[in-house]
């Protein structure tokens, strides 16, 4: 490879190098141990592995099976156990906000985040009239049950913002002209905008259009959100397990079995539906 830890003659700095075709970008070292501590990590895992494969082939076929056997049911219990279900599709706007709220509640309530997510005030109905008489047309559907469900919601102090009836057209650079502003995401060039000619949503980046709905987008970020709560809930699981004295091994062993057995078992069904 073209990885390189040098030494600088003029300063006597440490760099890690990797050559590109432009030549040679370096990236300065502070710590020389860093590099060190890469390689113990490297050789420590490599003689857990061998140990944990000399217990395996110690123990009987039968001591084996049943051994994974136990971890494959407590790994799908934890995962039936999870409190977010982030494969299943939400089928409208209200149920994507609710579960955004819940997914919020559970970060700040059960993995001690301070605050995460933020709701704002909902539109009434006298307001999304009045303001739709201005613009001349009807607001999106699925926009307009969400603003009468929630105001803006805010992620992470404001990092990102999906813009309630409050800040609709709180434009910037990264939002086109003729298009008032739906979302904000810092430090990105995402934005989600709607036409003021006929309502139409599109995502932008980099103020290239591409079109989407809004409850493709709200769908998007709901989704990223529980997947921070399973994150955590998976990383509270992993702690116990490690506890119970079910290590990174067993777990990786009978992951693999796992999915061997889905395959398995996706291939049968298929062959199934083939043979009908």
């Amino acid at each position: 490879g073209t990885y390189r830890l040098s030494i600088s003659p003029a300063d006597g700095e440490f760099y890690i190098s990797n050559l590109h075709p432009s030549g040679t970008v370096c990236r300065e070292l502070t710590l020389f141990i860093n590099e060190m501590y890469d390689l113990l990590e490297q050789l420590e895992k490599e003689v857990k592995k061998h140990k944990w494969q000399k217990e395996q082939d110690a123990k009987s076929p039968e001591e084996q099976r049943k051994y994974f056997e136990a971890i494959i049911e407590r790994i799908d219990r934890i995962h039936e156990n999870c409190p977010v279900k982030t494969s299943k599709k939400p089928e409208n706007v209200r149920e994507c906000v609710e579960r955004m709220r819940r997914a919020n509640d559970l970060l700040v309530n059960d993995y001690g985040y301070g605050t995460y997510m933020t709701f704002g005030k909902p539109a009434s109905v006298e307001e999304i009239a009045k303001y739709e008489e201005r613009l001349g047309f009807q607001l999106p559907q699925d926009y307009r049950e969400f603003i009468q469900l929630t105001g803006t919601v805010s992620v992470n102090g404001g990092d990102e913002q999906i813009f309630g009836f409050e800040d609709i057209g709180a434009n910037d650079d990264y939002t086109p002209d003729g298009y008032l502003a739906l979302s904000y995401t810092a430090g990105m060039s995402e934005r989600l905008a709607m036409s003021e000619e006929d309502g139409e949503i599109c995502l932008f980046w980099d103020l290239d259009p591409d079109p989407y709905t809004f409850m493709d987008f709200l769908s998007m970020k709901m989704e990223q959100t529980e997947e921070i709560v399973s994150e955590e809930y998976e990383r509270e699981e992993k702690k116990k397990m490690r506890a119970d004295g079910i290590s990174e091994e067993d777990e990786s062993a009978a992951v693999k079995e796992i999915i061997v057995k889905k395959w398995q078992k996706f291939l049968e069904e298929n062959k199934n539906k083939k043979n009908e």
